[in-house]
């Protein structure tokens, strides 16, 4: 729900500056989820027409989106996550995209995404101190 929740606590934020005593400058979601239906249905044409997959895959990518559209419009959920996860399965582990680095070319692998850097950040005791988190 980070997708729902972290915008909309960051619009109250913005909103009511006077409330709080720290700077507020923005907001970072991971893996989030604004808009499902129509985010999961745009993953064949961003990856197509960025140059990433070609058009056999984009098809392939397409009817999964299809797949998915009719399992969440018939309120079947469960369903409707796991081709979502198939998705993202085919989409970055076959290597046509890494989600952590969109930059990177098809030749990139996940290994490139420096995994530990979000740990480090967190781990920072000034950023500790910034979080109330106790150091």
């Amino acid at each position: 729900y980070g997708g729902k929740y972290v915008p909309a606590l960051s619009y109250y934020i913005l909103n009511n500056p006077n409330l709080y005593s720290w700077t507020f400058d923005g907001i970072g979601i991971g893996d989030g989820l604004v808009d499902t239906p129509t985010q999961v249905t745009t993953f064949a044409d961003f990856i197509y027409y960025h140059g990433i997959a070609s058009l056999k895959e984009k098809q392939f990518i397409e009817d999964l989106q299809n797949q998915f559209t009719e399992a969440y419009n018939n309120e079947e959920y469960n369903l409707a996550s796991n081709i979502f996860w198939n998705i993202n399965y085919f989409i970055q582990y076959k290597n046509i995209v890494n989600f952590y680095n969109v930059d990177c070319d098809v030749s990139c692998g996940l290994e490139t995404y420096m995994w530990g850097g979000y740990s480090k950040l967190l781990n920072e005791p000034s950023i500790k101190q910034q979080l109330n988190v106790p150091l």
